[in-house]
């Protein structure tokens, strides 16, 4: 009989289990830019060493392809963390359309530093030489630290993507 109580109580929680899934699969940061440059520009700077240095990092190290290194370090200075390292893999791309990457955790967020995020980032044609850029940021889980993490980002990818309109428009936004 309590082996049927138990099973009865577990199923029970059930719909709240995949409610609570559902909540942390809805929470992402997301950030966009439209820059007057080709899609295959926008794509590349985004996608090797060069582009990225020419205004998000001070080092990267990019292999495109799946499962490829995405490891930078960012020049960015954001809630007192300097130059903020991420070892990303290349989850999935697809050439002047996509790329999707794991993205790691501050270390500074102790308790949950040891996980990864995924960021997508699109590139949309909005003329022959004008793209938009979205990026978005998953993976969140729940609780203050992942609160914390996700404030960070929030912070983080606006800076980012006024920085590279600020590269691309050539215009100091400070």
């Amino acid at each position: 009989m309590r082996w049927g109580i138990s099973v009865f109580l577990i199923i029970g929680m059930l719909p709240k289990l995949a409610l609570a899934q559902a909540d942390e699969m809805k929470r992402f940061v997301g950030e966009f830019t439209l820059v007057d440059v080709p899609v295959s520009t926008a794509y590349n700077d985004w996608t090797t060493a060069k582009g990225l240095n020419s205004f998000l990092t001070q080092e990267a190290d990019i292999n495109l392809r799946p499962g490829g290194d995405y490891s930078l370090t960012l020049r960015y200075r954001v809630q007192e963390m300097d130059n903020f390292p991420t070892n990303g893999k290349i989850l999935s791309l697809q050439a002047n359309k996509m790329i999707a990457t794991s993205w790691d955790v501050p270390v500074q967020y102790a308790a949950v530093a040891e996980q990864q995020t995924f960021v997508q980032i699109w590139f949309d044609p909005v003329g022959p030489n004008r793209t938009l850029i979205r990026v978005e940021q998953h993976g969140f889980g729940t609780g203050q630290a992942w609160d914390n993490v996700y404030e960070y980002y929030d912070d983080v990818w606006r800076q980012i993507m006024d920085a590279y309109k600020s590269h691309r428009t050539g215009k100091d936004d400070d």
